[in-house]
């Protein structure tokens, strides 16, 4: 499976978020875990994603499906069954990626269909300096733009039963309409949790949908095996991070140094990290 991550996000901790090891464990599932552009190891890098500027934040997402493609294409023929998940930002990611690139299953959470808009709304209504930007992104022009990612008009390849989305109904972020749309245009399984738009880290319902949904799609014959080509080095079950980002580059994937926290949140996702051989506490 692979999993998109949100804004803020492309840290360790998206191996809590994505429940990666139970994946891993329990239904035999390898995780890889791709870092957005301007996103956590890559936040200071150029250019600037998400941002205040409407034409880089569709430009961001272009550059990301793109990116993401990449290492999913390397996968397939290594793979038995090839699935992809988004969370909120991610979502647009993973729902383009799954119309443009076969795949057995297709999954969002707590989804976001215009990002423009989306930004426009969180933009703080008292701050007077932001009122032209926020005006910018919520505007007819913003709109139309992001019309080139919308992925309201495309379908999955992912077969009906195998699209998953999870919304919130106190979602005050993405909230839930585009959740409901969603599932209007595309059909598959709708599940809303009554937290907001991060309530799904605490969901049981969310995690036995989506344990139920991925148990459907996982071959059991696979179950607990691990199909990567020998000789690379990556920590086992899962392909992290700045990993994924030299794999779009055609290299093999090293983790990169790890800090006392980020030791921390992997060891509670029961991570084995003497895979960090040398890493720098």
């Amino acid at each position: 499976m692979v999993w998109v991550h949100g804004a803020g996000q492309g840290k360790p901790i998206d191996l809590l978020l994505s429940r990666a090891r139970r994946l891993q464990n329990e239904l035999g599932l390898n995780i890889a875990l791709p870092v957005q552009p301007g996103c956590g190891v890559r936040r200071d890098a150029w250019p600037p994603y998400p941002t205040m500027d409407p034409l880089a934040n569709v430009a961001g997402v272009i550059r990301a499906l793109s990116e993401v493609r990449a290492p999913l294409r390397w996968l397939r023929p290594q793979a038995t069954t090839i699935a992809i998940a988004g969370l909120s930002m991610g979502s647009p990611v993973a729902a383009l990626v799954s119309h443009l690139e076969p795949v057995d299953a297709v999954a969002v959470f707590t989804p976001i269909l215009d990002l423009n808009a989306t930004i426009g709304a969180l933009t703080p209504r008292w701050d007077g300096a932001l009122r032209g930007t926020r005006e910018l992104l919520q505007s007819n022009a913003a709109s139309d733009l992001a019309a080139a990612i919308d992925y309201l008009r495309v379908s999955p390849s992912a077969p009906p039963d195998r699209r998953l989305i999870v919304g919130a109904r106190h979602d005050r972020m993405a909230m839930r309409e585009p959740a409901l749309a969603l599932h209007e245009r595309w059909g598959g399984r709708l599940y809303l949790h009554d937290g907001s738009h991060v309530g799904h880290v605490f969901s049981s319902g969310v995690r036995k949908t989506t344990e139920h949904f991925l148990r459907a799609v996982a071959d059991p014959l696979t179950r607990n095996s691990t199909r990567w080509v020998p000789g690379r080095r990556y920590v086992p079950g899962l392909l992290a991070h700045d990993a994924a980002v030299h794999l779009v580059a055609g290299q093999s994937p090293v983790p990169h140094a790890i800090s006392l926290l980020e030791l921390v949140i992997l060891r509670l996702c029961d991570v084995d990290t003497t895979a960090h051989k040398g890493s720098q506490l």
